[in-house]
């Protein structure tokens, strides 16, 4: 977070709802956390070879090795999704100025967690998990294990049909995404007019209520009028002349 927020200070992205509400921390500690994974799973797999604590050397370079095997999935699963952010820079108008700050700061946010995912974190394993650690599955993923082996084993048997299937549903979601709409902000046709009325300058300032009244009185025949609002005001700025302005919004 601390990395995010220096680079949207130094961009000039301001922080706002869409900004930091698209901080997702879920995305931010996936590759952390594939990584704080597999150096457990590894230094309790040496420390029961052992039987005893490891020193530090022997932590660093396990971790270093538990870190090297799964460095390739962390940073593919990074750049997917940062992938899928970086489209939405070519919005333009109202809609670019909306979503711009929200693929910066997500995209500021996943490149600051990888480069922490991969220097900091495994550091940080190895120094401080000084104890005896055993790795211990919980109920749900025992449970999950026992439906998703023979539904792994199944679709590796069937793979050309699985691989089939998918394809199929990719070219149907394609084709479906060609029939939705193109306009990203859709124009809203709500019904609601604004009238103004110049007077003729020299008008006296009192007979404006007449005005207003005739103005009023021309739009209740309408059925769909249904609300009627007066304003009445001076132009303020040059070179204009001061002349009074009755308006009449609905």
């Amino acid at each position: 977070m601390l990395a995010t927020i220096s680079g949207m200070v130094r961009t000039g992205v301001s922080a706002n709802l869409m900004s930091l509400g698209a901080l997702d921390f879920g995305l931010i500690v996936d590759g952390a956390v594939i990584i704080v994974e597999n150096c457990i799973r590894r230094l309790a797999e040496s420390q029961q070879v052992t039987g005893a604590r490891l020193p530090l050397k022997a932590r660093l370079q396990l971790v270093y090795e538990a870190t090297t095997e799964v460095i390739r999935p962390s940073l593919f699963g990074v750049a997917i999704i940062t992938v899928v952010y970086i489209p939405i820079f070519s919005l333009t108008g109202v809609e670019g100025k909306m979503f711009h700050p929200m693929a910066a700061t997500v995209i500021m946010a996943l490149l600051s967690a990888v480069v922490f995912s991969l220097t900091i974190v495994p550091a940080a394993i190895a120094v401080f998990l000084t104890g005896r650690i055993r790795e211990k599955e919980s109920v749900a993923i025992s449970v999950t294990k026992r439906f998703y082996r023979p539904a792994l084993e199944l679709a590796l048997k069937f793979r050309w049909v699985v691989l089939g299937g998918a394809s199929a549903l990719l070219l149907a979601c394609l084709w479906l995404a060609t029939t939705l709409g193109s306009e990203f902000i859709p124009q809203l046709n709500e019904g609601d007019m604004a009238v103004q009325a110049l007077r003729i300058p020299g008008q006296a300032w009192s007979s404006r209520s007449p005005c207003r009244s005739r103005w009023s009185s021309a739009s209740k025949p309408f059925p769909k009028w249904k609300k009627c609002s007066r304003a009445s005001a001076r132009r303020r700025w040059p070179p204009t002349p001061c002349r009074p302005i009755s308006r009449i919004a609905s």
